[in-house]
């Protein structure tokens, strides 16, 4: 399975935020490679990231935009 990286950020905190085309969106630990959050949630693939001031973030994929915290 091949998988493509759509998106990437980096939270004020260091986390690596990820979006791809197989739908999945990850938080990532930068300090131990580990990820700390792993999401399916989305139905079609993730194209846009955005932090917001208060360190949550938006998500988006073609019909869906979610805010997480």
């Amino acid at each position: 399975m091949e998988i493509w990286l759509v998106v990437l950020m980096i939270k004020h905190n260091s986390d690596l935020l990820s979006g791809s085309w197989d739908n999945s969106l990850k938080v990532w630990n930068t300090v131990d490679g580990r990820v700390k959050i792993s999401s399916t949630y989305h139905t079609l693939n993730v194209g846009q990231l955005a932090i917001l001031p208060s360190g949550n973030f938006i998500s988006e994929s073609s019909a869906e935009i979610n805010v997480w915290k």
